[in-house]
This record gives structure tokens, sequence and C-alpha cells, in this order.
């Protein structure tokens, strides 16, 4: 994906596209959890203890796709909720 993006970005920068990619965390859906209804991921201690809502990582892309970030290219960004941080004692 990492190298998929920079390429995409480098190669339609010109043509002013820009490709930039969103890695979102746990997001509240029937997938965050087994057929017995048990998280698949404990988010108890992660740095925001909770899944993200859909609405949540579709308002961070629509971001990423507006003017306001309008000089972003080729960029790789986390809307996880600090899931990457780790466990937080």
């Amino acid at each position: 994906m990492r190298g998929l993006t920079r390429a995409a970005a480098k190669e339609l920068a010109r043509d002013s596209i820009r490709v930039n990619a969103v890695h979102p965390g746990i997001i509240e859906t029937p997938l965050a959890y087994d057929p017995d209804g048990n998280p698949i991921v404990p988010v108890d201690n992660l740095a925001v203890p909770r899944n993200a809502a859909p609405d949540e990582i579709a308002d961070f892309i629509l971001f990423t796709a507006s003017d306001q970030a309008r000089f972003a290219t080729g960029s790789e960004v986390l809307a996880d909720g600090g899931y990457m941080l780790g466990a937080i004692a």
C-alpha cells in the first residue's frame, strides 16, 4: 500500500491529482467482533479506549480529499485512535 500510494502520488501530482492513504484503526462494525460478540481487538488499554465510529473515519477521509489538505500527497495518515502506539500501562 505504501509503495502504491507513493508511486501514484508521484505519477499524478503534475495533473493536480493527490493520492494519500488513510490507515484506520478498529471500526465499530460487526467485523470488530467474533461470532460470540466478543471484541476481536480489546481496546481498554489503548490511548482512545473505543472503536472508531464509521463516520469518524469518513470525516477524516473527506478532510484528506478536501482543499484544506491540498498540499498533501503521497502521505500515509493513521486514524487509529492511538492503536499503533500500543497499550498505555
